[in-house]
């Protein structure tokens, strides 16, 4: 078993979409760049490279202030994906570690 994530599911990305979408920033803007058109990664029954999902993650920072990328991380924190790890992480670790063992460094 390895310790890092070789892929993840597309649905990860819908709260960064939702947001994306609630301040009518383009989608294609979001992922222009990425190896996968933009029907595949809100295909919720698709994965993506983590390095992929982490280049959009990315990618989102550029048209965000920081008020805003604490929005989204506020909100994909409510998303039922997480909602499993919020549970176990908050037996388990401390808020800052919780974050790295989802986010990564």
């Amino acid at each position: 078993m390895t310790d890092t994530i070789e892929a993840i599911s597309c649905a990860h990305l819908d709260y960064i979409f939702d947001h994306c979408r609630s301040r009518s920033i383009q989608l294609q803007r979001i992922t222009s760049g990425s190896p996968y058109p933009l029907t595949h990664l809100t295909d919720h029954t698709q994965t993506i490279p983590w390095e992929t999902f982490q280049d959009l993650v990315s990618q989102t920072g550029k048209f965000f202030d920081d008020d805003d990328l604490r929005e989204i991380g506020r909100h994909s924190w409510n998303s039922p994906l997480l909602q499993v790890h919020a549970s176990i992480g908050r037996i388990m670790f401390t808020p800052f570690d919780q974050f790295l063992s989802v986010y990564g460094t």
